[in-house]
């Protein structure tokens, strides 16, 4: 008699687990995920009757990857599909390729749980280097060439047989499709952007983006002095460009810790050995008349530098080399640097600039 009654209970506490079957779906298309690419599952739930259950997402992969969001309580209606979203996190490069497993999970009213095998697939590293070069042996790189001029595309990679688009943009816009490595010889003057896309099987896809400049013709840089010899050091004046208006400090100190007796020797010392050079050269002409030259040249010089100090030979010269480097590409900084390491003042680039 008991085993009957037994029996009938458990009948009774089976009925609703039978009656509340709660079946889930899987609605991805595609259940493989690369980089850049954010993980996303659709799924569906259908009950076979109306009830509220209370159900858990989670994502465990094989390198250690876990994703858990907290319980959450759903309201099912009779066999009416009720679409759910789980988003997971984004692959990018520190991703490792690995097999993942997505689970829907339920408490109540009965504890059921769904499975669904997926994917994070990533690539090694695809090592690339774009060479723009003067000769085909690419000793010499260089992103400025003359018209006319030979230039050699071509690149770097330890990886064998990589595909490689190459879209060349002119400077008027249009562009032209290439196979690196190669060379070409163009016509137009100013800057040419070169579009690279590399990629193999099994690596990550590389994509670069690089320019280089077509000119007329290079326009040599004059040296220029800043020194004017006025006795005032300024306008990019220093001890080493121009020592008579900018002693060095230790010169100072010298002449400023010399005593009277010391200066008295001196002067001895140099009257001495101006009077052997005398006596022993007999060149007392001579040196009267190198010293009127000198003299002549010096009046000559500081007249020159007195009316045009700072003046730029061949301006026009200079600001047709700015605009044309402008025009290849290169930065008021780099342009700046060029002029200053001929020895033009700041002053004399700010003005061409």
């Amino acid at each position: 008699m008991k085993k009957i009654l037994y029996s009938l209970l458990f009948i009774c506490l089976l009925i609703p687990l039978i009656s509340s079957a709660i079946e889930v779906n899987f609605n991805n298309e595609n259940f493989s995920f690369y980089e850049s690419q954010q993980i996303f599952i659709n799924y569906s739930i259908i009950s076979d009757t109306d009830q509220t259950a209370t159900l858990t997402e989670i994502m465990i992969c094989d390198n250690g990857l876990a994703y858990n969001l907290p319980p959450k309580s759903v309201y099912l209606t009779k066999d009416m599909p009720m679409v759910s979203y789980f988003y997971g996190p984004s692959v990018d490069s520190s991703f490792e390729s690995q097999n993942c497993s997505f689970s829907v999970g339920f408490f109540s009213p009965n504890s059921i749980k769904f499975e669904k095998n997926l994917s994070i697939i990533t690539g090694k590293n695809l090592d690339f280097i774009l060479s723009f070069c003067k000769s085909s042996s690419c000793t010499e790189q260089k992103k400025v060439f003359i018209k006319g001029e030979e230039i050699y595309l071509t690149y770097n990679s330890s990886v064998e047989n990589t595909i490689i688009n190459a879209t060349l943009i002119l400077p008027d816009n249009t562009t032209q499709q290439l196979t690196l490595p190669t060379s070409i010889n163009e016509s137009q003057i100013g800057t040419y952007t070169l579009d690279i896309r590399a990629s193999k099987e099994g690596y990550k896809d590389v994509e670069l983006r690089d320019m280089f400049g077509v000119i007329e013709k290079i326009t040599e840089i004059k040296t220029v002095s800043v020194c004017n010899a006025d006795g005032v050091c300024s306008g990019g004046e220093n001890s080493n460009n121009c020592p008579q208006d900018c002693p060095r400090k230790d010169v100072l100190n010298q002449a400023k810790n010399t005593t009277p007796n010391q200066s008295l020797a001196m002067k001895e010392t140099k009257f001495s050995l101006s009077k052997n050079l005398i006596l022993t050269f007999v060149l007392i002409g001579v040196a009267i008349i190198i010293l009127i030259i000198l003299i002549v040249l010096f009046l000559f010089r500081k007249r020159n530098l007195s009316s045009g100090a700072g003046k730029v030979d061949n301006l026009s010269e200079a600001r047709k080399f700015v605009s044309e480097t402008r025009k290849a590409g290169y930065k008021d900084s780099e342009i700046r640097d060029m002029f200053a390491k001929k020895g033009w003042s700041e002053k004399q680039i700010d003005g061409l600039l």
